[in-house]
């Protein structure tokens, strides 16, 4: 079974338009709202499906590179005196309910301990005992940049760098970042659910079901390949079909040791519907919609 909040469906909701009132009959507050919107709407519809489309996977391809940051930080290279990861997760995108995780909580258990004969040839080796750091290859396969206090608003099309990276590591491992914005073409104007609020003014409020977003994600995981325990076959199998040597890294030699579960598992559940939901929170087009439309 796949993991329920992934492919993340979300609604598209202009609210808080301002239109001019006509005391032409009881209520045409409502008739020149819809007018006003679809009008607009079916004008700049393209420009608008394309942009919001392309900041919603560059805000997803971030935190997917911060998560890969993280990874690095937290996992390779981690000090012999902790007995498993600590320290705290979160997501590039802030905004009220910005999510966290203790990696503490998230393993719940100590990592199985190496052996004192495999530490003394590490040392004697490599001239250390820290975790998964031998020969560098792990380490420069997570090369996530940290983006501490970017502003989510600031994502260019096509700038590259900090505001536009890719997915790497885990979206090559897992399965790409995909993006619909489906319209809503059987509902114009007000959706079920929604309201016009008449005030003592010339304004009224107003929501309009506009889109539906779609976001998909690392489709190749599962379920089970989030849970932190025993041999995880499933996301080990998925990883040696891409890349032999880094499963063998991660897997370990005799005993496995979790590692990228509760990664996998934060981003899935908390970081992309975060980060989708505060992208259209606060998106470009926001009620400037409302305001570029012909009076």
């Amino acid at each position: 079974m796949k993991t329920p909040l992934r492919p993340v469906r979300i609604t598209f909701v202009l609210g808080k338009g301002q239109v001019k009132r006509r005391r032409e009959s009881a209520n045409p507050t409502r008739f020149i709202a819809e007018q006003l919107l679809v009008e607009v709407l079916n004008d700049n519809w393209e420009h608008f499906k394309s942009d919001l489309s392309h900041q919603i996977a560059s805000d997803v391809h971030r935190e997917l590179n911060h998560l890969a940051a993280d990874f690095r930080h937290h996992i390779i290279g981690l000090t012999d005196r902790q007995k498993r990861p600590s320290g705290m997760l979160t997501t590039v995108a802030k905004g009220p309910d910005r999510p966290e995780q203790s990696l503490a909580a998230a393993y719940g258990q100590d990592w199985i301990p190496r052996s004192a004969k495999y530490l003394k040839y590490k040392k004697g080796i490599i001239k250390h005992t820290r975790w998964f750091l031998f020969d560098g290859y792990l380490d420069s396969k997570f090369k996530g940049e940290y983006i501490q206090g970017a502003n989510t608003d600031s994502v260019g099309r096509g700038s590259g760098g900090e505001f536009d990276p890719g997915g790497g590591i885990f979206e090559d491992l897992f399965g790409p970042v995909s993006v619909q914005v489906i319209r809503n073409r059987t509902n114009w104007g007000l959706n079920p659910g929604g309201s016009v609020t008449n005030t003592m003014g010339s304004k009224a409020k107003f929501k309009v079901k506009l889109a539906t977003v779609r976001v998909r994600a690392l489709g190749s995981i599962t379920d089970a390949m989030l849970h932190v325990g025993g041999f995880n076959s499933g996301l080990m199998s998925l990883i040696r079909r891409k890349d032999e040597q880094l499963a063998n890294r991660l897997g370990g030699r005799y005993h496995y040791r979790p590692t990228l579960e509760p990664f996998l598992e934060f981003f899935l559940q908390r970081a992309l519907p975060h980060a989708v939901s505060e992208r259209i929170r606060k998106g470009t087009l926001g009620t400037s919609i409302i305001r570029a439309a012909p009076h």
